[in-house]
């Protein structure tokens, strides 16, 4: 009798799981726009999540603890980092990223999907997770055409310059630009100069 009871439990939770549409896929999806299985997330693939004015294609550059750290593949578009100062905390570019940028970029069930780390569920890397999780040729980005519109230092030809969250002094921080030669230089910009690059960067639950 028990086991008559467990099988007929198992069948009615096999019936809830189709009915409810539930799956072990993530949001995320491959360049087909087929839902990926978490096991199918590697670092190194590029993957589509989120869609920016076109910007949807992301690099996947660590996986962590059930969560996939994506990186812009390219520079989504032109902002200052901040009218004044290169705290992080305070800036323009943070408030940005997690309120017009992450509204407009994600749909609910992505922005569920989106872990916050330190008050953050949208950044953009330090200096220092570039080098260690970036190669030559992720740290090169290309513009987007709403990106170009919009001001930043690039062409469609050339690669952009894009902010990371490595400040020096009040005013300055940090940027990343490459040649086509895959060499790349870091720069130091005054914060309110909005014509540098912004690559988003999330983590996200893949389970």
């Amino acid at each position: 009798m028990k086991s008559i009871k467990v099988l007929g439990l198992a069948a009615v939770a096999t019936i809830m799981f189709s009915l409810c549409g539930c799956s072990s896929k993530t949001v995320l999806e491959n360049k087909k726009g087929e839902r990926l299985e978490p096991d199918q997330i590697k670092v190194g693939k590029t993957i589509k999540f989120g869609d920016y004015h076109g910007a949807e294609e992301w690099l996947v550059i660590d996986i962590d603890d059930g969560k996939a750290l994506l990186l812009a593949e390219k520079v989504v578009d032109a902002k200052a980092y901040d009218d004044d100062n290169s705290d992080w905390e305070t800036s323009d570019l943070r408030e940005w990223l997690n309120s017009d940028y992450l509204e407009e970029a994600f749909d609910d069930s992505e922005q569920k999907a989106l872990a916050e780390v330190d008050g953050d569920r949208v950044f953009i890397l330090t200096l220092d997770q570039a080098n260690e999780l970036l190669d030559r040729e992720s740290k090169r980005a290309y513009a987007t055409d709403y990106a170009i519109d919009n001001g930043v230092q690039a062409a469609k030809t050339k690669a952009s310059i894009w902010w990371v969250n490595t400040p020096l002094g009040t005013h300055k921080a940090q940027c990343i630009e490459t040649s086509t030669q895959n060499s790349f230089i870091i720069k130091t910009k005054k914060v309110k100069e909005d014509n540098i690059g912004v690559r988003p960067a999330v983590w996200v639950e893949i389970g």
